[in-house]
């Protein structure tokens, strides 16, 4: 019968269920290189996709650097060189101090106006 005629097709002792295709396959060689766990798997499909992402946002990068550049007005020329200017010796310090001191003579004279005015304004 049937076990003749598996035997005759190789299958000897052991006898195939019909419903071999829907049983869950394993890897009895868990231990060889070839056997990768579903977390392994996992592990590499995401760094696929991360290497995936990093190159598209590299090309992306690129890209609006591209536009950016493009878009860039042509830099300006350089301004001409401006000619030293000759102060016949005198120092900017010493232009600064008489510039305060006559400011100081200037609030001065303006105080003394005023008192002045108020002497006036008070005697007739």
């Amino acid at each position: 019968g049937r076990a003749g005629r598996l035997a005759a097709a190789g299958y000897g002792d052991e006898l195939p269920d019909a419903r071999d295709e829907l049983k869950v396959r394993f890897n009895r060689d868990a231990g060889t290189a070839s056997f990768k766990t579903p977390e392994e798997y996992a592990a590499e499909a995401r760094a696929a996709d991360q290497q995936q992402q990093e190159t598209r946002k590299a090309r992306e990068t690129q890209e609006l650097l591209e536009e950016i550049q493009a878009l860039m007005p042509e830099p300006k020329a350089e301004p001409p060189a401006k000619a030293p200017i000759d102060l016949n010796g005198i120092k900017p310090t010493d232009l600064l101090i008489g510039a305060g001191s006559y400011a100081v003579v200037a609030v001065l004279a303006w105080q003394f106006t005023n008192a002045a005015a108020a002497y006036f304004a008070a005697n007739d």
